[in-house]
């Protein structure tokens, strides 16, 4: 599958029983797309090893870690293990040293890798948007929410990815692939023909309607043009009713999972909620 990626491509009662042990997190913020300054990545405090870190959140990656800085082509690469602990989650990982290029003696310049959902998914994530904080608890922590709903857990290659369904204003029905990489998205289609579908059929020539920009991300060198369309009305997601926002596709980003899906799911709907997913249990909860 070819990952949908972005840029830097960045509920309530409480989901457990108890109140779970929070940590902050931070938001990457940049106007490199020409759109003013937006939050771009939802990043994670960390620490590799003894030193201080971010990682970005990335639900629509399955991989435990996937580091930023890569040795080159033919360079031999001679891993080791290191420790990465986010909140309360300690995991070893290995890694080279081009991997932990970025690594100083205290502090890591810039993102040091990208966190997906093999990270935590021996447990419950809650990413409370509207506080800047994250909680874990091993095991499942809404099996027993009758106010829960389902999650498809996809898994591929031993990895996993949330699929959540959706119902949008028109009344379409589906799953969407809920991804925290997709900060600064809403609905993203993940073809022209799905394009089409969700922007009511607006030319990705169009330029009344649709703005265009590039945008780069830490696999592809190379930047995508990439398209974006206000729209009205509001979805249901996790059976609340949230803004539709924003519809954006990027060309060359096509990609299709084994399960069909309505589009991606990015934050730009969900600001001000508590997302809460259970890996374990494959349920989910969207509160205020």
């Amino acid at each position: 599958m070819r990952r949908l990626f972005f840029l830097m491509c960045f509920v309530g009662p409480t989901a457990m029983a108890n109140e779970p042990v929070w940590h902050d997190f931070d938001f990457g913020v940049s106007d490199a797309l020409g759109f003013g300054k937006e939050r771009v990545a939802l990043l994670l405090r960390a620490r590799i090893d003894a030193v201080e870190c971010h990682v970005q959140l990335d639900t629509g990656a399955g991989e435990a870690v996937m580091w930023h800085s890569k040795a080159g082509a033919g360079v031999l690469a001679r891993p080791r293990r290191v420790t990465v602990r986010i909140g309360d989650v300690e995991k070893e990982i290995d890694a080279d040293a081009a991997n932990l290029a970025t690594l100083g003696d205290e502090r890591c310049a810039g993102v040091a890798a990208t966190v997906g959902n093999g990270f935590f998914d021996h447990g419950t994530l809650t990413i409370d948007l509207a506080g800047d904080r994250f909680a874990f608890v091993p095991g499942s922590g809404l099996a027993a929410r009758a106010d829960a709903r389902p999650m498809r857990y996809l898994r591929s290659g031993g990895a996993g990815l949330p699929l959540v369904e959706v119902v949008l204003d028109n009344g379409r029905r589906g799953q969407a692939l809920l991804d925290t990489g997709a900060a600064r998205f809403g609905l993203v289609a993940t073809s022209a023909a799905q394009w089409s579908e969700l922007s009511g059929g607006l030319a990705l020539t169009d330029a009344s309607a649709v703005r265009s920009f590039n945008a780069t991300n830490a696999k592809d060198s190379a930047p995508s043009r990439c398209f974006d369309t206000l729209v009205a009305g509001r979805m249901s997601v996790g059976g609340r009713q949230v803004r539709q926002t924003m519809v954006s596709y990027c060309q060359g980003k096509d990609f299709h999972l084994d399960e069909p899906i309505i589009g991606v799911l990015g934050l730009l709907p969900l600001a001000g909620h508590r997302i809460v997913l259970d890996y374990v249990a494959q349920r989910w909860l969207l509160t205020e």
